[in-house]
């Protein structure tokens, strides 16, 4: 594994929404992927490991969704659920 993989794979898992916001912002990434603009637009907002998922599978895997896909999908799902759960905990 290189470095550069290693420092981008480092950025996704800690700032994904920075990294989403920096691929839709310089690259057609999520053209394809999605048939509209606010699909993804919703995906940065509100699940961005999912929505960095999705555009990986389209993207370099063609679409091909089997069942190490969908774990994976699974996986980034609950990432997002248990940020938005984290952020909803109430602080005594």
């Amino acid at each position: 594994m290189s470095l550069l993989n290693l420092v981008v794979s480092l950025l996704v898992i800690g700032f994904p929404r920075g990294f989403a916001a920096l691929l839709w912002s310089s690259t057609g990434w999520f053209d394809g992927a999605f048939a509209t603009r606010w699909l993804p637009a919703m995906g940065l907002a509100l699940m961005p490991y999912s929505l960095l998922w999705f555009s990986a599978v389209h993207n370099i895997l063609g679409g091909a969704w089997g069942g190490f896909q969908t774990a994976v999908m699974a996986m980034a799902v609950l990432a997002d659920i248990s940020c938005w759960a984290w952020l909803g905990e109430s602080r005594d």
